[in-house]
């Protein structure tokens, strides 16, 4: 039995290690862009007992750390073991912080953010070994996903977006393929509104219905009508707390790396 409380235990630094065949990590460290899952062996040393998965998927993660020396990784649970979970998650990030030499400016940007009362995004500092070389301190991040969803919302069955430059949200008319067809700025490609849900059903509407509300004219009728779809309160939340961290890399400023 796995244990269930360790895996963003912040009380300690745990430590993961990650087995792999050395010309599958060649092809992960070489071929940067690659969104392949590599099959590799998984052990999560939390100090007072150590779990192993067989079988889990691991590859690089993230835009521009793909050319650092110091990489990002995603690990996936079920990648080979359909429906697998490991202490209630799909899937980690494990972030370099490849552009923050203390390593902390992520962990406490998250910590203000439940602090402040949004929806938490769980995170802990672990060690990261790959074929028993130290690759360094990482920040292991949770995925956000329909297992997410469900524990932050209660709810799961909506359409999550990941979107990346130019999803700048402006309208564009009310085809749904307009959006879908907007190409991702990011060095692996993709949609810039990309689905992260209900993938089969790729069903634009709600979005082409918020870009359609958020483009009409700003005047007290607008104010009532977008109480009713946006969380107001929450949403400028979210942007002060971005303006007062200096998170650049938002909507406001970049119109990049963020979620609807």
């Amino acid at each position: 039995l796995f244990s269930q409380s360790t895996l963003f235990d912040e009380s300690r630094v745990s430590s993961v290690y990650i087995e792999i065949p050395p010309d599958s990590l060649k092809v992960i460290m070489t071929d940067v862009l690659s969104e392949h899952y590599f099959l590799a062996r998984f052990v999560y040393d939390y100090g007072t007992g150590r779990d192993t998965l067989q079988n889990v998927g691991f590859r690089l993660r993230g835009n521009t750390s793909r050319y650092s020396k110091k990489k990002s990784f995603k690990i996936s649970f079920n990648e080979y073991v359909s429906g697998r979970k490991y202490q209630g998650v799909k899937k980690i990030n494990l972030n370099g912080q490849h552009n923050d030499p203390t390593l902390i400016r992520e962990k406490l940007f998250y910590d203000i953010w439940k602090n402040s009362g949004m929806v938490e995004r769980r995170t802990s500092f672990v060690r990261v070994y790959i074929n028993k070389a130290y690759y360094g301190l990482y920040t292991n991040l949770e995925e956000m996903d329909k297992d997410w969803l469900q524990r932050v919302y209660g709810e799961k069955s909506g359409n999550l977006y990941k979107c990346t430059y130019p999803a700048d949200l402006v309208y564009m008319g009310t085809d749904q393929q307009t959006y879908k067809n907007i190409a991702s700025g990011s060095s692996t490609g993709g949609r810039a509104y990309d689905l992260q849900t209900n993938e089969e059903v790729d069903d634009y509407t709600d979005l082409v219905e918020f870009i359609t509300a958020l483009n009409q004219p700003v005047d007290a009728a607008f104010a009532a009508m977008i109480a009713q779809k946006v969380n107001v309160d929450g949403l400028l939340k979210a942007f002060a707390l971005d303006v007062a961290s200096g998170n650049w890399d938002d909507y406001m400023y970049n119109k990049n790396n963020y979620f609807l």
